[in-house]
């Protein structure tokens, strides 16, 4: 995996060529080597429809594309981080706590509403936390 915590606040990813990374738009603090930035307009993998289908639900953080050869450091509004390893499982997190994800994972959006019936639709809608997550699914 190309993350490691720096601490609580930043992580840096290490970046091999023809490596990629998604990342938070604003959240690259520094890099060295030769790496690329690219706003990226479909907010993620997929093609349209899948962009469109988080903007729909709400899940559609403004990402950059990460490629080339270095290191890059993230960090975001001061927030705490963790690297989390996925070893073929998902990952289920709000889209706007997304900093940075290893290129190779499947990114998705799922629906949440179903969870717990009319009542999770309510706390969803109460919490502010929405009927759908973005989910991160592969090895990274």
């Amino acid at each position: 995996m190309p993350f490691r915590e720096i601490n609580s606040k930043m992580v840096e990813a290490t970046l091999a060529p023809g490596q990629k990374l998604f990342s938070q738009r604003g959240a690259m603090l520094a890099y060295r080597g030769e790496v690329s930035f690219t706003p990226n307009i479909q907010g993620g993998q997929g093609g349209v429809a899948s962009m469109i289908g988080r903007r729909v639900a709400g899940e559609a953080t403004p990402l950059m594309t990460v490629e080339g050869s270095g290191t890059v450091m993230f960090g975001h509004g001061g927030h705490h981080i963790q690297v989390i390893n996925l070893s073929g499982d998902t990952l289920y997190v709000e889209a706007d706590r997304l900093l940075a994800f290893d290129g190779t994972l499947q990114q998705g959006t799922m629906f949440m509403g179903s969870q717990g019936g009319v009542m999770g639709m309510v706390r969803g809608q109460v919490t502010g936390q929405g009927l759908f997550t973005t989910t991160l699914k592969g090895h990274g």
